[in-house]
């Protein structure tokens, strides 16, 4: 089996010849990636297509009342009682109040308390009875206010305070 060799001049003349035609190739591939004019987005109208978007008029549905939406007399009855006896709004309203309760509380500790005691004896020596002292009190700032709220019938939880 023979090799084929080359000479060293000729294959620097098969890389010149390589590159004299490629040039031009690569050259004429490069120029079709420009472009004649320079690019210019179109103009798109985007108004009104999302539905977040603020609207001019603000009425809606909700802001009428239910009893407004609703005319039938034993349908709003219905509505009435539903309201009246729905343990998720019993519950929210109660968590409410313990929340409005304990946001008292903890205001009050900035509040000045005044505490006092009052305390006497009363003693009997020879017949008579003698009494003695009533002592002062104090005053502090600083305070405990006793609030809480107890929930029934959905096992709910409440809290209790001193004061």
């Amino acid at each position: 089996m023979s090799t084929l060799r080359i000479s060293p001049k000729i294959n620097v003349m098969l890389v010149k010849s390589a590159y004299k035609y490629a040039t031009p190739f690569l050259l004429l591939a490069a120029s079709g990636c420009g472009l004649l004019h320079p690019y210019s987005r179109p103009d798109t109208a985007t108004s009104g297509l999302y539905r977040d978007a603020p609207t001019t008029d603000t009425t809606s549905l909700a802001d009428r009342p239910w009893q407004q939406l609703f005319t039938d007399p034993k349908l709003q009855a219905l509505i009435a009682e539903g309201i009246a006896n729905n343990r998720n709004l019993q519950v929210a309203d109660a968590r409410i109040t313990q929340a409005q309760s304990l946001l008292a509380q903890s205001r009050a500790a900035f509040l000045p308390s005044l505490n006092g005691r009052a305390t006497t004896t009363l003693t009997r020596t020879g017949g008579a009875y003698v009494s003695t002292g009533v002592s002062g009190g104090t005053t502090t700032t600083g305070g405990t206010v006793g609030t809480g709220t107890g929930g029934t019938g959905t096992g709910g939880t409440g809290t209790g305070g001193t004061g």
